[in-house]
């Protein structure tokens, strides 16, 4: 039997403290998902049994435990002070009738192309950066003439795990003395086979997400070292968001990555490209990431900064804002298809959690009515889609990125401008309105008929709280778009997007109790 156990017992280093919080290293996000299903997804292909280490401080979020425990992963919480070989040997002393091979792997590290780890070996590979690693190789055997350049690369297998326990204990140097001692007993080979990725400094962690993504094809993004290109079939959406960018003021360039033009087959756009900013979204650094409010607040403020950059920019007189094309009139289409396709009664009232609510339509249509009330602003530039996952983060100027704007009216006209409340309901349904805690599966939802029930635990973390407090820390709602305006959009966003996730139904349940939640907040 093959034992094996990832080591992330300590906290990420400062750099990606800073951008992510304190998370261990196999928690940090990698695509949409954490970093540790990939290394499990390894381990496994080569082991009988997967542990897990982590600090012993770190409260492990109820989603992550379930993940765990569905993969057959068991976690062992380890002193965080421990050095490297104290770790090792402290979570080998939890696991209970360990005799045979066993496969340690850096909470840091991820490999792919391995196809076989010989029984006692260690694997060594070029460094991508001038940090200080273990330099290869640990013995004086070495199959490879330019082994002098390779570094200790984090993936180790050992044959006997008496003798690396003894190699452990007797050493207190550390994790290479210990392997030097190992090695004395048990040679171990130099294993170079494969792609090594680090994450444990942030220069090399976003190099790594980077190599990885390019790897991998999306139905409509190709991601490249240096750009990414996005395509589709649906050539109106494609000049749309084209469009955008090519009419994205001068001086607001700098919200949104280099542009690098359209590509085009026979004389139609079908995509376009934009650089690899090599920055996580914030969905990312909500879903992932442990955050506090003042760091939630600084991104915020730089959101603040784009719309309020973008209100400057208002658009020809003639315009005018499509009010109910924006919410009324395209929630009542969505709420039909919905009841069309489910059967889903969408006149019949509602229970949340036991309280009486109205019907979608209902409520829809009292929501519209209460942003009827209002004003109607004068149409600016607006980028349409501005959510969490379309918005990046750059810890070190301060600044947002927005990526996969709209460009397009509610009546299907290309155009940079439009209602300036929908990009700030876009941004609060996110932060204020649980959207990507929904679509991660951190917040659910029950139904039994046409009684709901939302799991407002969920909804309340305080990792969640830190990020509702920030939000309003940061003056984004004002007397021009009030809280009772913006919760009113937000109910027609998550009413009107039930229909376009008929594959998740789970879903569809949160985000019609989620809509009810706003409709019983909003302020009459």
């Amino acid at each position: 039997m093959t034992t094996g156990i990832i080591m992330s017992g300590t906290y990420v280093q400062a750099g990606l403290m800073a951008e992510f919080g304190k998370i261990p290293p196999s928690f940090l996000p990698l695509g949409n998902l954490r970093l540790y299903r990939q290394q499990i997804a390894m381990m496994q292909a080569h082991c009988d049994k997967v542990y897990l280490t982590t600090p012993d401080d770190f409260e492990l979020p109820p989603r992550d435990r379930a993940v765990l425990e569905e993969l057959g992963v068991q976690v062992l919480p380890c002193n965080k002070s421990l050095t490297v070989a104290e770790a090792l040997l402290d979570g080998l002393s939890k696991i209970p009738d360990l005799d045979d091979r066993l496969i340690v792997l850096f909470g840091d590290s991820l490999f792919s192309g391995l196809t076989k780890i010989p029984a006692d070996s260690y694997s060594a590979h070029s460094a991508v950066d001038e940090y200080k690693w273990d330099p290869a190789p640990i013995n004086d055997r070495s199959p490879d003439q330019d082994a002098d350049a390779l570094v200790v690369s984090g993936l180790f297998s050992f044959s006997s795990t008496a003798v690396l326990k003894d190699a452990l204990t007797e050493c207190d140097r550390g994790i290479i003395a210990a392997l030097r001692r190992y090695d004395k007993s048990r040679p171990l080979e130099m294993l170079t086979d494969g792609d090594w990725f680090d994450f444990g400094h942030t220069q090399t962690y976003y190099i790594s997400c980077g190599f990885i993504t390019t790897q991998r094809s999306f139905n409509s993004l190709q991601i490249r070292r240096q750009q990414v290109e996005k395509s589709s079939q649906d050539t109106q959406k494609m000049r749309a968001e084209a469009n955008w960018f090519e009419k994205l003021p001068q001086n607001m360039r700098v919200y949104a990555p280099t542009y690098l033009g359209r590509t085009e087959l026979n004389g139609e756009t079908v995509g376009y490209r934009t650089e690899n900013t090599y920055l996580s979204t914030l969905a990312s650094l909500a879903s992932f990431g442990n955050l506090n409010r003042n760091t939630w607040t600084s991104i915020f403020e730089s959101c603040n900064e784009f719309l309020c950059d973008s209100a400057k920019f208002t658009a020809p007189d003639e315009t005018a804002v499509e009010i109910d094309n924006y919410y009324h009139a395209k929630t009542e289409v969505r709420l039909k298809r919905f009841g069309d396709e489910t059967g889903f009664d969408i006149t019949s009232a509602l229970t949340l959690n036991g309280v009486a609510v109205p019907s979608p339509v209902q409520m829809a249509v009292e929501s519209a009515d209460l942003i009827r009330s209002t004003p109607v602003p004068a149409p600016t530039f607006i980028h349409g889609d501005f959510c969490f996952s379309n918005i990046f983060f750059d810890f070190r100027s301060r600044m947002t990125k927005a990526i996969d704007p709209r460009g397009i009216s509610p009546s299907g006209e290309i155009t940079v401008f439009g209602d300036p409340r929908y990009d700030v309901a876009k941004l609060s349904h996110s932060a204020l309105g649980r959207y990507d805690a929904i679509i991660s599966g951190d917040v659910t939802a029950s139904r039994a008929g046409y009684d709901f029930g939302l799991d407002i635990d969920a909804i309340n973390t305080p990792a969640w709280l830190a990020i509702d407090g920030a939000f309003h820390d940061a003056g984004i709602l004002t007397s021009d778009i009030g809280r009772s305006v913006n919760s009113a959009i937000m109910v027609h966003l998550f009413l009107s997007m039930i229909p376009l996730h008929a594959d998740q139904p789970a879903r569809q349940t949160a985000f019609l109790a989620n809509a009810a939640r706003l409709y019983l907040d909003l302020e009459k």
